[in-house]
């Protein structure tokens, strides 16, 4: 499943979430190397409301495709029917919010 949405520089990335995000509760972008990001907010694939998990079902792993950098999800195993699809966010605060408790129920939670 491919992590889609506009990629945008470091600048305009950082610009939109003092602004156009700060308000947001909700944050759909991921860090594509280079300084560039993927901004999933507005426009992206439904990749982006993928769940969080310490103990995840799936790693999201950068490829590329004719040169370019893609971000998709593979799975670690064979998942169950009717499982969520999950991922570790290895989450970074992009604003001054202190951080999301994690309630993921894994028995190995880091607790954000």
């Amino acid at each position: 499943l491919e992590y889609t949405g506009e990629v945008v520089d470091e600048d305009t990335f950082e610009k939109r979430m003092d602004t156009k995000y700060a308000n947001d509760k909700h944050h759909y972008c991921m860090a594509l190397g280079g300084g560039l990001f993927i901004d999933a907010h507005r426009v992206g694939s439904e990749c982006r409301f993928v769940n969080h998990s310490c103990a995840p079902n799936c790693d999201m792993i950068k490829w590329s495709v004719g040169g370019l950098s893609r971000m998709a999800l593979f799975t670690r195993r064979k998942i169950r029917m009717a499982e969520e699809i999950t991922y570790d966010y290895n989450f970074d605060n992009f604003n001054d919010l202190k951080g999301q408790i994690c309630k993921c129920g894994a028995r190995a939670c880091r607790g954000i």
